[in-house]
C-alpha cells in the first residue's frame, strides 16, 4: 500500500510540475505575441518627443497640434511652424526642421516630404530601415543621419553620418556615404552628385548631461554662463 500511495504522489507531482511549466509556456506566448505585436506596436506608432508648434492632420484640413502620444496613423500629414526650429520623435526616427517643413506618414517607418528642409536621424533597425520618399526617388536610411530637402520638383539630400540608399525612377540604385549629396529634378533627371561637408544638428543632443556641464565651466561665456569677477 505504501509503494502505491508512493507512485501516486509521485505522479501527482509530476503532472503538477508539468501543469506548471505548461502554465509559464502559455504565460510566456502570451507575453510574446500579444504585447510584442500589439502592445509594442501601438507604442511605435506613437509621438514620444516634440516641440510645440508642430501640427498634425489626417484628411490635410483639419488641423491640430501635434503632442507626444499622439498616433501617427498612415497618410497623416505633418507640418512645422515658420522660422522657428521644431523636432519630434517616434519609433526610433527623430526629425528637426528650422522653417516650414510638410511631410507625410507613409507608413510604419515610413515618410513622404512634401516641402521645406528637414534632418532625419534613424536607429539602426535590422528588420524595418526607414524609407523616404523625395518626389519619386526612394531613400533607404538605417543608423544614419541626412538632411532632405524638397522645393516643387526640385530635391536633395546630404549625408551627414552613416550611409543610405538611393532608389531614382529608373530603378538605378546608388550608395550615398559621409559628406556626399545629390540633387535632381522631377522623375530623376539631372542627377548631380557632389563632396560637401554636411553638418549633423543632432550631434549636441547626444552629448551627456556630465560632458554639458563640463564644457560650461571650462569656457565661462558660453551663453547662459555668468562671468563673476570678485573684488579684492
Amino acid at each position: 500500500m505504501k509503494f502505491a500511495a508512493r507512485d501516486v504522489l509521485k505522479k501527482a507531482a509530476i503532472a503538477a510540475a508539468a501543469c506548471i511549466v505548461l502554465l509559464i509556456l502559455s504565460a510566456y506566448l502570451f507575453v510574446h505575441f500579444y504585447f510584442q505585436k500589439t502592445f509594442s506596436h501601438e507604442l511605435k506608432q506613437t509621438v514620444l518627443r516634440c516641440t510645440e508648434g508642430i501640427e498634425i492632420s489626417a484628411d490635410g484640413t483639419d488641423w491640430r497640434p501635434l503632442r507626444p502620444g499622439s498616433r501617427l496613423e498612415k497618410a497623416a500629414g505633418i507640418r512645422t511652424p515658420e522660422s522657428e526650429r521644431s523636432f519630434m520623435s517616434f519609433d526610433g526616427v527623430r526629425l528637426m526642421a528650422h522653417d516650414r517643413t510638410e511631410y507625410e506618414i507613409a507608413g510604419r517607418r515610413a515618410i513622404s516630404l512634401k516641402s521645406g528642409e528637414v534632418y532625419v536621424e534613424s536607429a539602426v533597425n535590422s528588420r524595418k530601415p526607414l524609407r523616404i520618399a523625395l518626389g519619386d526617388a526612394l531613400l533607404l536610411s538605417n543608423g544614419s543621419v541626412l538632411r532632405i530637402a524638397r522645393n516643387g520638383d526640385a530635391c536633395s539630400i546630404g549625408i551627414a553620418s552613416g550611409a543610405i540608399d538611393l532608389t531614382m525612377p529608373d530603378r538605378t540604385t546608388h550608395r550615398l556615404a559621409e559628406n556626399q549629396t545629390a540633387t535632381w529634378k522631377a522623375k530623376g533627371s539631372d542627377l548631380a552628385l557632389a563632396q560637401t561637408n554636411v553638418v549633423d544638428p543632432f550631434a549636441r543632443m547626444k552629448i551627456s548631461a556630465t560632458e554639458r556641464t563640463k564644457q560650461r565651466f571650462s569656457n565661462p561665456l558660453l551663453p547662459g554662463n555668468r562671468l563673476i569677477i570678485i573684488k579684492s
